[in-house]
């Protein structure tokens, strides 16, 4: 066999292992949609949520959406018989949280704002958490139907970290 058949002979595996590492890094890109319901992403941690706190506060609501054994608040207190996990929202400028598309705002207090944090590992009896990330960024969106939430978010926390979630559900503790 002549040197010209012989070369693409020694380029094929070359090539072919080009191909297999160029694609092995889109298993690390981050889906720009979740594969299932009542979830939060954070780094490399999946919650999934069962509970669903609003508090409807004059001028704002704050919305805790978290996993824990009987989760509830208290004032600005979340309470729990185990450790919890969860993503809190302010809601800003809101007398009642709409239908809509908020955005993250953390300096200017305006209709379809938002800012929060996700905490992660947060011991109600220490008042610790071993995780706490305050939100720098990102789109909340909310659905309402005959008394049942939809809460969708695709936020960004410091350091870049993407954090992305959903929940649908009815209120199981509403604060006045």
């Amino acid at each position: 066999m002549s040197y010209f058949f012989k070369r693409p002979l020694i380029l094929l595996p070359i090539l072919v292992f080009t191909m297999f590492a160029s694609c092995s890094n889109d298993d690390n890109d981050q889906d720009t949609n979740l594969q299932a319901d009542n979830v939060f992403e954070y780094v490399d941690t999946t919650v999934e949520l069962n509970t669903l706190i609003i508090d409807f506060f004059r001028t704002s609501n704050r919305v805790w959406i978290g996993k824990g054994v009987n989760m509830s608040v208290t004032g600005n207190n979340v309470l729990a018989d185990s450790t919890v996990d969860y993503v809190y929202f302010d809601i800003q400028n809101q007398t009642d949280i709409e239908a809509g598309t908020y955005q993250f705002n953390l300096d200017d207090a305006t209709a379809f704002t938002f800012f929060g944090e996700v905490v992660l590992g947060y011991d109600p009896m220490t008042e610790q958490a071993t995780t706490t990330a305050q939100i720098t960024g990102g789109t909340l969106t909310v659905e309402i139907n005959e008394g049942e939430y939809t809460f969708v978010w695709d936020c960004t926390v410091s350091g870049g970290i993407r954090v992305q979630g959903n929940y649908t559900g009815t209120v199981d503790q509403a604060i006045d």
